[in-house]
């Protein structure tokens, strides 16, 4: 059975205190209103992919074409996460309700509003929803998906997919960096909001530190201390085989947090 916009409770019916998950459902429906629900998994709805969300028991369903992604492998990502949605249509099958929805044109509708009323350098709770090996993607208010590239996500410099640094559902503080309403595209930097490691690390001559080397240029050999912190390696008269990506051991030569330089002593290799 469809509920079509013309669905509406007799006159005089009488409105029961608590209504049900159902009546509930029809009233977002008729009130064209925004619900949110969990998704539960991905599979087959009218031979397409889908979400499978949890209506307070009922089922409802997100074909791929109404979630709102570019890409239907992203649909696996968001399994487990809340989302809004709109209902778009109710039927039921051998007597059972069960209900279409809408994330894409709840999302339009919310994404608007918060566009809107951001602002440039404004700082703001956001969820990660989506992730790459360079970049993540954050919802920063009513589904509206900002990207957070890797230099605005992490300090590091040691070369790593940021899906071993980061998960989907965590919840970060990160602050505006770029901003076009016209487009509707945002970036926005965790980075910012963390403090200046060279503030608040102090090395001494003479400590020895595990170190990352992240980069090598010539014979000018460059290791990670702390995300953040970069150091130049000086390397024995004897040849040592290194490699970006080797954990070696150092020793500081000299430290300069206020012209951030570090110069350590290569010591050995950390099997």
């Amino acid at each position: 059975m469809e509920i079509n916009r013309n669905f509406y409770r007799p006159e005089g019916a009488e409105v029961k205190a608590s209504s049900t998950p159902l009546d509930r459902i029809y009233r977002a429906y008729n009130a064209d209103s925004i619900i949110e629900a969990p998704i539960v998994q991905v599979q087959l709805y009218g031979g397409a992919a889908a979400w499978k969300i949890d209506l307070e028991g009922i089922p409802g369903y997100v074909p791929f074409e109404r979630s709102g992604l570019q890409h239907e492998n992203q649909l696996k990502q968001f399994v487990g996460q809340k989302i809004y949605v709109m209902i778009h249509s109710v039927h039921r099958k051998d007597g059972d309700p069960y209900a279409e929805c809408d994330r894409q044109k709840a999302v339009e509708r919310l994404s608007k509003e918060v566009l809107e009323r951001i602002t440039l350098s404004q700082e703001l709770e956001a969820v990660i929803k989506g992730l790459g090996d360079n970049k993540v993607y954050l919802d920063i208010g009513g589904g509206l998906i900002a990207e957070m590239p890797r230099q605005e996500a992490t300090l590091s410099k040691i070369r790593r997919s940021l899906r071993s640094e980061f998960h989907i559902g965590q919840l970060l503080t990160v602050k505006i960096v770029k901003l076009d309403k016209t487009t509707g595209s945002v970036t926005v930097s965790r980075t910012a909001m963390l403090p200046d490691p060279w503030k608040t690390n102090q090395y001494s001559a003479g400590d020895v530190l595990p170190v990352h080397i992240v980069n090598i240029v010539g014979q000018q050999i460059y290791a990670e201390v702390v995300p953040g912190i970069v150091g130049m390696i000086a390397t024995p008269n004897t040849p040592v085989e290194l490699a970006i990506g080797d954990k070696v051991q150092c020793s500081v030569i000299r430290f300069d947090p206020e012209q951030k330089k570090l110069r350590m002593r290569y010591r050995q290799k950390v099997m």
